[in-house]
């Protein structure tokens, strides 16, 4: 990876430990897509798409994260 590349985060919180833990690593223009306006990725990142969505596909407990990639 390097800075001519872009990088796509989809994140429902925004808050995913797991990419907070790498985000500095990442190189290239990076894109946020997630549903929290009070996001800790966006202070790292290029850009931010927020896109309205409430629920995770595991309705009964909302658990099931489905909409973090």
């Amino acid at each position: 990876m390097n800075k001519e590349d872009f990088v796509f985060i989809f994140s429902r919180s925004g808050n995913t430990l797991e990419i907070l833990n790498c985000i500095e690593y990442l190189k290239g223009t990076l894109f946020l897509f997630c549903s929290n306006q009070k996001s800790k990725l966006k202070k790292h990142v290029n850009k931010i798409y927020q896109i309205p969505c409430q629920d995770e596909l595991d309705i009964k407990f909302n658990l099931i994260p489905t909409n973090s990639i």
